[in-house]
């Protein structure tokens, strides 16, 4: 967890150039930025009520491609994934896909396109954004191929994610990195689990825990080919 007194100096740097204190007042950029990092920050010692509505702050001031990205990765290891979905849908793929961003964070935005499965067939078919996107596009397409056999739609596979989200921010914690997809396309198979830092026992609640939420809502749903639950942040590594 981050310490309380780095959140504290971010919150006085913004009321600073808010008020005009730094010789000239700070563009509403400037704010909007110090919101998203601390939002970032918010995340991290689970403040997550903070998350949204820092977030919410800075993205009314501007809707800068690089801090709708950035406020997206926050909302996604937070477990608000149709959140994080209508963040990143605030601007276009193409603007996206133009920012200057390196490897580890291209790495980053296809997981959560991924995450909130948001790019339709047409836009990934585009050279432009396959090239920028290169990281694993094909199972973007896989995994939206795969929930469409199932019948279950985008906005279900969200709604289930968000359920996942919701008992991830019941213990106080927050993804570890990005979720494992697991696919089969023989098998028409989708397991995703979010990674998380907790003991065995703990995360073995909170998977009878999903899994019992998510079929109650949700009790058409064919559990045996598609999976939504959690794991360790060292399971896979």
């Amino acid at each position: 967890m981050t310490d309380q007194s780095v959140i504290s100096k971010y919150e006085r740097s913004i009321e600073a150039i808010k008020a005009g204190k730094n010789c000239q007042p700070a563009s509403s950029q400037e704010v909007a930025s110090y919101y998203v990092i601390l939002a970032s920050l918010r995340c991290l010692t689970a403040d997550f009520g903070q998350v949204v509505t820092l977030g919410e702050k800075a993205l009314n001031m501007t809707q800068d491609p690089y801090l709708v990205y950035n406020q997206s990765v926050t909302l996604s290891i937070s477990g608000y994934f149709s959140k994080a979905r209508a963040t990143l849908d605030k601007v276009s793929e193409y603007d996206l896909a133009s920012l200057s961003l390196t490897e580890d964070d291209g790495v980053r935005i296809t997981s959560i396109l991924q995450d909130t499965i948001s790019l339709d067939r047409d836009v990934l078919s585009d050279d432009r954004v396959r090239d920028r996107f290169s990281y694993d596009v094909d199972r973007i397409l896989e995994m939206r191929e795969i929930l469409s056999d199932l019948g279950i739609s985008d906005s279900q596979a969200l709604s289930m994610l968000d359920i996942a989200g919701d008992v991830l921010r019941s213990r106080n914690t927050f993804l570890a990195h990005d979720l494992y997809i697991h696919t089969n396309s023989i098998e028409r198979y989708l397991s995703i689990s979010l990674p998380v830092s907790l003991s065995a026992s703990e995360i073995a609640e909170m998977e009878w825990e999903c899994i019992g939420k998510v079929m109650e809502q949700y009790p058409e749903v064919p559990y045996s080919s598609f999976n939504i639950g959690f794991t360790s942040a060292n399971a896979h590594g």
